[in-house]
């Protein structure tokens, strides 16, 4: 196992090596790269055509802010759950869900989900990403109108699921978090 690793990551040097040939940048390198055992299930050539497809988008409003909240998500739900997937969480106590943001999150994600597997499946990176630039409304909405951290134990496992299930789906492109703009 230990080998594998090795291996996976000496491949994955390489793979970054010929991304910065090609004029991409460091943040979109490493937003595709990070986890070099991706390799077992991602061909290069894929991930090279995902970094291009999030250096098309990083500039645009839209997905800057997503990647923004992105980065909040992740934070979120890493302080209350830790790091890692936590697939086995999506849709815990959904049925708690009342507010129209988190209602209308919930289905964004549904879709954008859908649109992401899709598009990934198709070896369209381009239609993963803009699935991802498109929830940008409903989670504005949601991280404006919603409370996550609340006293009711379930709302608050049922806003973290949610906010895991969008850090989840999302990585399945990258960590994106590398790509939100810094801070003045």
């Amino acid at each position: 196992d230990d080998e594998r690793h090795q291996l996976w990551a000496f491949f994955m040097e390489r793979l970054r090596h010929l991304m910065q040939v090609r004029g991409l940048q460091y943040e979109e390198i490493q937003a595709v790269t990070t986890n070099a055992s991706c390799l077992a299930s991602t061909s290069g050539a894929d991930l090279l055509e995902r970094a291009r497809e999030l250096a098309r988008m990083r500039t645009t409003p839209t997905f800057a802010s997503v990647a923004e909240a992105f980065k909040r998500a992740n934070n979120i739900v890493e302080a209350a759950w830790g790091a890692g997937s936590s697939i086995e969480r999506w849709g815990r106590h959904a049925d708690r869900l009342r507010e129209p943001a988190e209602l209308a999150l919930k289905s964004a994600l549904q879709q954008m989900g859908a649109e992401i597997t899709s598009g990934l499946g198709a070896r369209q990176p381009g239609r993963a990403v803009k699935a991802v630039a498109s929830i940008q409304p409903e989670l504005a909405r949601f991280f404006d109108q919603v409370r996550v951290m609340v006293d009711d134990a379930q709302l608050q496992e049922a806003r973290l699921a949610l906010l895991a299930e969008l850090k989840d789906r999302i990585s399945e492109i990258g960590d994106i978090s590398v790509l939100a703009p810094k801070p003045a």
